[in-house]
């Protein structure tokens, strides 16, 4: 009852499964003492038996090859034929039953015992669904329109109601990238949907009606004119009042037709086809047949039914049907929505949950991280799991709505699913806007996540991030003072292993295909290149896609290089193709792999454009590519500043100095730090500065945390004797108390978020250097 979003399981129930047992049960008993039963055994027993076994996993190959399932779409719709059978099944225990009550002494021949019968089965069906009665949030009531029936299609990536886009006519082969429509159509406004108008073409419209659109076009030269709409049969087109033949686009089969120069009349209308004429009639006759039948019915007389003297007569009037709705409805009211039972129960307790691994985090925003769940934590490469993350609120009325994000990540950091199917899965019912969470309840968010075709076997971490809907910021991690340690939530390690099959390369999202054959029987399918231009010390993504066309025996490596325009190597680098976890010994012939190598480029690299050439083992190489590279422009001599600082951060940089204004400061305005830093070397990792102005506690009440020169000087691409200049603007909330703080400064590791070891002037156990007082006025 404290969950904000309950999703009840799509399933028959155990209540209901055991009814239709027994009632099964029964009718083969009578089945073997009469033949009549045989074919209600068959139907109803088989009916349960199919639809059930239709929704479990082991049914997946017939949805996978059976031609016109998969428009089925769901297994769950398989429970409705399932329940229907379950449901006959049961009505057959009422016999059964009836027959013990008549052996109590407390019923006698005369008692309405199939009326009891019924509704004590009909009671234990219905008890295991008391408790789902009241919905814990309803949203209030909105008109629909056409601009929020396009932000669901965009929230649930659906075309309208449907799930695969089945609706659409058999020639369309992709949806049009175009979004100006959706676009107006949001904005309450007309759209233009006609495209492949020439240069000095005016078009005065007489009607706007989409289905039936009329103007005037007025064009120096013949033209193709494709009307953004799709072509479904029924749709037709005039010049002049003449009717010219559509040629649907071929991508995505839009109304296109061929309009000649000039000033013409043009019109665009959806009208009946020869089928929907003859289905309309089809259906006016059965009604007006059916009218006719049922007004002679009325009128025919009613026959004088005897009944044998020793039969049942027919009761006008039976209280137990009501009597039996009105003990269940109370039953409800008085003991299952107000007390603790079976059908009525919370693992929550208003600060912990029992569900789930635990993780018992808050959040600066205001949420609590309470625990999660993963299913399977064992999948093939580029199989599916779900993730579920449980939170609660420590105050009402949050500031901004929060949503989750889940990633799932290799050793090197690279991240392996797919950063763009995530969706809710079928089963999960999203939660309302976190600002309207209420403390004591709690919420759960699901995400279906799809791995990467191609991901090696091997071991990840599931990691997960909460982030602000609007500006997209991820919220952080609190300590029990409030400061902020990471926004990374770990949830766990999931387990990649061999597909069935290699993965399809027409799946894999290849930019850049290629087909070369490298030596030791590995072909380079493909690669992609996650940048064109970068500076000196930039880390770069470079994927790769391999096939292995036999099995290797060795442990071949890759080297890629990046070449000038002279042919000689500016850098070399080596990496085993795919994965140091999976070497290429351990592949198989017919293997398709994705390899995501982070690469970080030089720091001393000049201006220029370069090439990137990649080889297996000793083998020739082959390009892949070119780079633009712009240096940064250096100063090797220190810039002027206030004051001197000497605080040394690892063995990669020195704060020289900083500049500090205004002081003293006040609430709601803005600190303005300039730091001056010094490489000594240029390191392996790249680091973020990052600043924390804290009180006398350690609380940060403020805080910069960025790469420094507002992200454009990684750390990896400083040299040593350089000097950076690095600005901060910090913005002191509004409620910050009047008194003396602190201004603290530290390098992390922007991947593992492991700070730099801090010595010299002004250095801190905490790996911080104390570099200023601030003081605030009131």
């Amino acid at each position: 009852p404290l969950l904000i979003n309950p999703s009840p399981p799509k399933a028959l129930g155990l209540l209901t499964a055991l009814l239709a047992l027994a009632g099964l049960a029964t009718l083969g008993r009578g089945r073997m003492r009469a033949r009549d039963d045989t074919g209600r055994f068959v139907l109803f027993g088989g009916g349960l038996f199919a639809y059930s076994l239709m929704t479990l996993p082991v049914s997946r190959p017939l949805w996978d090859h059976l031609p016109l399932l998969p428009f089925v779409q769901f297994p769950w719709r398989m429970l409705m034929p399932a329940a229907l059978c379950a449901s006959i099944l049961a009505g057959a225990v009422v016999y059964p039953v009836s027959h013990l009550m008549l052996r109590a002494p407390r019923f006698t021949p005369q008692a309405p015992r199939d009326w009891l019968a019924a509704s004590l089965i009909s009671a234990i069906a219905l008890l295991g669904n008391l408790s789902w009665w009241n919905p814990r949030y309803c949203a209030p009531f909105v008109e629909e329109t056409v601009a929020r029936m396009l932000k669901y299609e965009y929230a649930t990536a659906t075309v309208g109601t449907s799930a695969k886009a089945e609706c659409l006519p058999q020639a369309v082969k992709s949806l049009p990238d175009d979004d100006s429509i959706a676009l107006a159509l949001e904005r309450g406004e007309e759209p233009d949907r006609l495209r492949g108008l020439p240069e000095g073409t005016s078009v005065d419209y007489l009607s706007r009606d989409p289905l039936a659109l009329e103007f005037r076009v007025r064009s120096p030269q013949a033209f193709e004119l494709t009307y953004e709409m799709f072509d479904y049969a029924g749709w037709a087109a005039r010049v002049d009042g003449a009717s010219v033949p559509i040629s649907p686009t071929a991508e995505h089969a839009l109304i296109n037709f061929g309009v000649p120069a000039g000033t013409h009349a043009i019109a665009v209308r959806f009208g009946p086809t020869p089928l929907r004429v003859i289905a309309d009639a089809i259906s006016i006759l059965t009604a007006l047949t059916l009218t006719v039948l049922l007004i002679l019915r009325r009128r025919a007389p009613i026959p004088n039914i005897q009944y044998p003297s020793n039969a049942a007569q027919p009761q006008t009037a039976n209280p137990y049907p009501f009597l039996f709705a009105l003990s269940l409805f109370a039953l409800k009211v008085l003991w299952i929505d107000n007390t603790t039972n079976p059908f009525r129960h919370s693992d929550f307790d208003g600060a912990t949950l029992t569900i789930g691994t635990p993780i018992n985090q808050s959040l600066a925003g205001g949420l609590v991280l309470l625990s999660y769940e993963k299913q399977p934590a064992q999948i093939p490469s580029g199989g599916e799991f779900d993730t579920t993350l449980y939170l609660t609120t420590r105050v009402p009325g949050l500031a901004a709505d929060y949503r989750p994000k889940f990633t799932l990540v290799g050793a090197d950091g690279a991240g392996w699913n797919s950063p763009d199917a995530a969706l809710p899965p079928r089963w999960h019912r999203e939660p309302p806007s976190t600002q309207i969470w209420i403390p004591g309840q709690y919420a759960q968010w699901a995400r279906r996540e799809a791995v990467l075709p191609g991901a090696p076997p091997g071991r990840y971490r599931l990691v997960g991030r909460v982030f602000d809907l609007q500006s997209l910021i991820p919220d952080s991690i609190v300590d029990a003072n409030g400061n902020a340690l990471t926004p990374d939530i770990d949830l766990g390690e999931i387990v990649v292993t061999r597909p069935a099959l290699p993965a399809d390369p027409a799946t894999l999202g290849m930019q850049y295909p290629s087909g070369a054959n490298l030596g030791s029987g590995l072909t380079l399918l493909g690669y992609n290149l996650d940048r064109a231009e970068a500076r000196p010390g930039d880390t770069m993504l470079v994927t790769l896609f391999w096939r292995a066309d036999e099995s290797p025996r060795l442990n071949v490596p890759a080297r890629l290089s990046l070449q000038r325009d002279d042919g000689l190597a500016a850098f070399t680098t080596s990496f085993p193709p795919v994965a140091d976890t999976f070497p290429t010994s351990e592949w198989e012939a017919g293997d398709v792999w994705r390899g995501q190598h982070f690469v970080r480029l030089p720091a001393d690299l000049g201006d220029g454009t370069y090439q990137w050439r990649l080889a297996l083992g000793g083998g020739g190489d082959v390009e892949i590519g070119s780079l633009r590279i712009t240096a940064p422009a250096r100063s090797f001599n220190a810039p002027p500043f206030d004051t001197k600082s000497g605080a040394r951060f690892g063995d990669f940089a020195e704060l020289a100095g900083f500049s500090l204004a205004p002081s003293p400061a006040k609430a709601g305005g803005t600190l303005t730090l300039t730091l001056v830093w010094r490489a000594v070397a240029t390191p392996d990792a790249s680091y973020s500065a990052f600043v924390h102005l804290s009180d006398a506690s350690g609380r940060v009440w403020a805080q910069s945390d960025a790469i420094p020169v507002n992200w454009t000087r990684p750390t990896t691409g400083w040299l040593a004797g350089e000097y950076i200049v690095d600005p901060r603007s910090i913005v002191l909330p509004a409620d910050l108390p009047p008194g003396s703080y602190t201004l603290k400064v530290g390098m992390a590791d922007a991947r593992t978020g492991a700070r730099a070891v801090v010595t010299g002037p002004g250095s801190a156990p905490e790996r911080l250097a104390t570099v200023a007082a601030v003081a605030i006025q009131p």
